[in-house]
């Protein structure tokens, strides 16, 4: 399969038919924890990872459509195919160089705003706070978008837990982190999660 075949594999894949349409519902896909969508990407997508994360899909960075499936494959589809484990962040380094390569060359303008979301992403899952700012500012383009506003929401909740701990206290036990009381005080309450 061509290097094309295969990065639009993973972009039909994650934007498939009605995310323009409903992007609330793909969200809700995306974020949502469904062990078969989980199943389905592991089985799909676990060797090209595999081969990403081998150093072996530089090409990929060239053009902004593989660059943004790179994105994808990177950033996303670990947190699917590795759920709960510390695996669910392996790429994420990678991730984030691909997409600021991405925003560097202006990949990100050649596509509608929903699929746009992938190269800011990389950033927001970022536990330094200038990739946090990052997030923000890009995430900003969304602020009073009915169907988006919520990315742009996210994004600023995501920059404040960052400021506030250093890091995402919610991986604390996959990554086999200490919590500090302040941490603990936090996950206890209601309507923290993203």
């Amino acid at each position: 399969m061509t290097t094309i075949a295969q990065a639009n594999r993973i972009l039909s894949y994650w934007f498939d038919l009605g995310w323009e349409d409903d992007p609330k519902l793909r969200s809700e896909e995306w974020f949502g924890g469904d062990t078969n969508f989980d199943a389905a990407i592991r089985e799909r997508f676990v060797g090209l990872h595999n081969q990403a994360m081998n150093n072996q899909m530089l090409s990929w960075y060239e053009q902004p459509n593989t660059c943004l499936a790179l994105a994808v494959l990177l950033a996303q589809f670990p947190r699917s195919m590795y759920r709960e484990t510390p695996a669910s962040f392996v790429s994420d380094g990678m991730a984030l160089m691909a997409a600021d390569h991405a925003l560097n060359l202006d990949f990100d303008q050649e596509f509608h705003p929903i699929p746009r979301l992938s190269f800011y992403f990389p950033f927001e899952y970022s536990e330094d706070r200038g990739n946090q700012a990052i997030a923000v500012e890009k995430m900003t383009q969304y602020k009073d978008d009915p169907a988006l506003g919520q990315f742009y929401i996210d994004a600023v909740r995501h920059k404040g837990v960052i400021d506030r701990f250093g890091r995402f206290p919610d991986r604390n036990v996959i990554l086999g982190r200490v919590s500090t009381p302040d941490e603990l005080k936090f996950l206890a309450q209601p309507g923290w999660q993203f």
